[in-house]
Order: C-alpha cells, then sequence, then structure tokens
C-alpha cells in the first residue's frame, strides 16, 4: 500500500501539482441481529480504497478508487492531476472510480 500511495504522489507531481495527498480507508464491519433471543442475521464485509488530492493550477482535484493496482491508481493521479479550466465533474474509468474538479472562485466586497 505504501508504494502504491508513493506512485500517486510521484505521479501528481510529474503532473505538475502544486500540492498532493493520499488517504487510505480499510473499513471492517459486523453486524448481527437478534430476534427472541435466536441469532437472525450475521454478517461481515470488509473494503479498501484510497483517496486522491492534488492542487494544480490552482484547481483543486479529487479522486477515489477501490482498484488498488499500480496502473489503476496511476491512470487516476494522472486523471485528477490535469486541472481543467472549469468546474467538471467526470467518471473514471469505471464504476469503481470517481473524479471532480474544482477551481475555486473568489469574491472581492467593496
Amino acid at each position: 500500500m505504501w508504494d502504491l500511495c508513493t506512485n500517486a504522489i510521484d505521479t501528481a507531481k510529474l503532473r505538475g501539482a502544486s500540492y498532493g495527498d493520499v488517504r487510505v480507508m480499510h473499513l471492517r464491519q459486523r453486524d448481527l441481529t437478534t430476534k427472541n433471543g435466536q441469532v437472525g442475521t450475521l454478517s461481515q464485509s470488509e473494503s479498501i480504497g484510497l483517496g486522491i488530492r492534488v492542487l494544480a493550477n490552482g484547481a483543486w482535484g479529487f479522486a477515489s478508487t477501490d482498484r488498488l493496482t499500480r496502473e489503476d491508481v496511476a491512470k487516476l493521479t494522472w486523471t485528477v492531476g490535469r486541472a481543467p479550466s472549469a468546474k467538471t465533474r467526470s467518471r473514471f474509468p469505471s464504476k469503481h472510480s470517481w473524479c471532480c474538479f474544482l477551481r475555486p472562485t473568489l469574491k472581492c466586497a467593496a
């Protein structure tokens, strides 16, 4: 996992990002229901993914994925680091990943 995160930061730097961070989420959940003292359902789930945040050319880019291969993380980081000129939202490249780009607007009070 450390290699994936380091690779994502290196890719963001190559893409021209002035800031970047990667966050890993690993969630485990157990559910137990009972009825009249008897176990009704018992389930367990686990999910892991990472989120990438970069600042490039004055625009923030956010992305997340649960596809934890070196290639998929590099593609996602490359896409999120492109810093478009306007606010856009795009899906990348599957239902397992998403990207969002935001360019802040400054308003001055007179």
